[in-house]
C-alpha cells in the first residue's frame, strides 16, 4: 500500500523532473550495469537485467501521453514507482562501476527484491539455489539444507514468505520443517543425523524424495496483492557408508642364515713345544685361544655373518701323538670361536676350521592384505612388513575415481617414501615404523 511518507519522499527527490527524463536515465545506467561481468555472466543477475528493462518498459506504457511533463503531476503511484526505479538502478550501477567484477550474488538478490515491490513487476518469486542436497558419509551434527532466492522466507511489512521443507522417508511419516530465515533470500532446513544414519546404505547411494513448499504474499496497489504458492521438487543423494576398497600387496623377502663350504675360515693354531730335554722336564700346554668375526646385528642384517660350529683339521708336527685335547665352542652370538687345547711333547700346528653362516635373501614372500574399507572422516591405516621393498595400493575411491599408488624404497634404510601415482580420493598423512611394521596412513578429502 502507498504511504504518505513513501509519495512524499518521491516527489521531493525527483518531481521536478521530466518524467522521460528519468526513465531514459534509468535505461543508460541498466547499459552501463549490464557490462559489469559479474552480472552479465550471472545467472541471478541476467534475470535482475531482464527485469529492470521490463520496468522500464512497464512505466513507459503506463505513464503514455504524459511522458513529457514534470513528475510531479503524475498519478502517485507513478511517481513512488519511477522513485524505486531510479534508486534501484543508481545503487546498482554505483556498485558496478565501484566494484567491477566483485558484485555478490547476495547484493544482486536485494536489487531483485527492491524491484519486486513494484507493482508492475509480475515477479516475486524465484528459486536461485538448493544446497546441502548430497550428503556426505560421515556426519559429526545434524545436517543443514538451505534455499537461496528471491524473497525465500523473508518476512516484512508488505512480505509474508513461508518455506516448508518435506522428505518423504519410506517406512515411515515423512519429515517436514519450516526453514529458518538466514537473510532475505536465504532459509535452512535443519534435517535430523537419526533420519539419514537409518537410510545410508554401506555400499551404494540412497536416494530421498523431497520438495519446498514456498507461500508468498506481497501487498499491492490498491487491492492488487501478489501470491504465489507453489512446490519444487528435489532428491537428496546420501553417499553411502563405505567410499571405497583399498587393496594392498607386496612382496615381503625371506632372509635365513645359509651355510656354504666357501664361508668358512680355516685358522692355523701354532701350538709350542712341551718335550723334555737335559735340563727341563716335559712342558704340558693348556691354551685357551679365540678367533673372531664381526659381530652380527641383532636382529641380522643383510650380508652378516656368524660361526655355528668349529672342528679340528689335521695335525702337523713330530708331537702330534701327543696333542691329548682340543676343545672347539661357539660363544658371542656366533662371533667367537673358543678353542681349547692341550698338549705335550714337540711342537705342533693344528688346523682349527670354522664354520660360517651368512644371512641372505633365499626368496620373496607375496603380501596381501584383505580388502580395507575407505570410509569418510576415518584415518586409514594400512600395516605392511618393515622389510618390503616395493608396496602397491589399488583400488577405487567412489567418485574420486581410481587408487594406484606404488612406493619404492630402499631397504638399507629406514626411510619410507611418500607413494606416487593415482591417490582417487585418498590423502597421505604419513609413514612410520612400529617394531617389524610400517604403518602408511591416509584419509579421505
Amino acid at each position: 500500500m502507498l504511504t504518505e511518507a513513501a509519495i512524499s519522499t518521491a516527489t521531493v527527490a525527483i518531481g521536478g523532473e521530466i518524467a522521460k527524463s528519468v526513465l531514459d536515465r534509468a535505461e543508460e545506467a541498466i547499459e552501463k550495469i549490464s557490462q559489469n561481468a559479474a552480472i552479465r555472466f550471472s545467472n541471478i543477475g541476467q534475470d535482475l537485467i531482464a527485469q529492470l528493462q521490463v520496468s522500464v518498459e512497464e512505466l513507459w506504457k503506463q505513464i503514455g501521453d504524459d511522458i513529457n511533463q514534470e513528475v510531479a503531476g503524475l498519478t502517485d503511484s507513478l511517481k513512488v514507482q519511477l522513485y524505486n526505479l531510479t534508486i534501484t538502478t543508481e545503487r546498482l550501477l554505483r556498485e558496478s562501476l565501484e566494484e567491477v567484477d566483485q558484485i555478490s550474488e547476495d547484493f544482486v538478490r536485494d536489487i531483485r527484491a527492491t524491484l519486486s515491490k513494484t507493482w508492475f513487476m509480475s515477479e516475486i518469486y524465484a528459486l536461485d539455489e538448493i544446497e546441502g542436497t548430497i550428503i556426505p558419509a560421515s556426519l559429526d551434527t545434524d545436517w543443514t539444507i538451505s534455499a537461496s532466492g528471491l524473497n525465500l522466507g523473508y518476512d516484512s511489512d508488505d512480505i509474508e514468505s513461508v518455506v516448508s521443507l518435506k522428505v518423504k522417508l519410506p517406512g515411515s511419516l515423512d519429515f517436514e520443517a519450516t526453514g529458518a530465515e538466514v537473510s532475505a533470500h536465504k532459509v535452512e532446513f535443519v534435517f535430523p543425523k537419526e533420519l539419514i544414519e537409518e537410510r545410508r546404505r554401506d555400499r551404494s547411494i540412497s536416494i530421498l524424495d523431497a520438495e519446498l513448499h514456498v507461500r508468498i504474499k506481497k501487498d499491492g496497489f490498491l487491492w492488487f496483492d501478489k501470491k504465489f504458492n507453489g512446490r519444487q521438487p528435489f532428491k537428496l543423494t546420501l553417499a553411502p557408508r563405505i567410499a571405497g576398497e583399498l587393496f594392498v600387496r607386496s612382496t615381503s623377502p625371506l632372509n635365513e642364515w645359509v651355510r656354504k663350504p666357501e664361508y668358512d675360515v680355516v685358522y692355523s693354531n701354532a701350538l709350542p713345544s712341551g718335550h723334555a730335554t737335559s735340563s727341563s722336564d716335559v712342558q704340558h700346554h693348556r691354551i685357551t685361544r679365540y678367533y673372531r668375526l664381526p659381530i652380527a646385528s641383532v636382529p641380522p642384517r643383510l650380508g652378516d655373518k656368524r660361526f655355528y660350529a668349529g672342528e679340528r683339521g689335521a695335525c702337523t708336527g713330530s708331537g702330534c701323538n701327543h696333542l691329548h685335547e682340543v676343545r672347539i665352542r661357539v660363544t658371542n652370538n656366533g662371533s667367537t670361536l673358543d678353542v681349547y687345547t692341550y698338549n705335550n711333547s714337540h711342537a705342533i700346528t693344528v688346523r682349527i676350521k670354522g664354520k660360517v653362516e651368512r644371512y641372505e635373501k633365499v626368496d620373496d614372500v607375496p603380501f596381501e592384505l584383505s580388502p580395507l574399507e575407505i570410509r569418510d572422516g576415518k584415518v586409514l591405516k594400512v600395516e605392511v612388513p618393515a622389510d618390503c621393498q616395493t608396496i602397491y595400493f589399488s583400488g577405487r575411491d567412489g567418485d574420486h575415481g581410481i587408487i594406484d599408488l606404488i612406493v619404492k624404497r630402499d631397504p638399507s634404510t629406514t626411510v619410507y617414501p611418500m607413494p606416487e601415482g593415482k591417490f582417487g580420493g585418498l590423502v597421505f598423512l604419513g609413514s612410520h615404523q612400529e617394531g617389524s611394521k610400517v604403518i602408511y596412513r591416509f584419509s579421505r578429502r
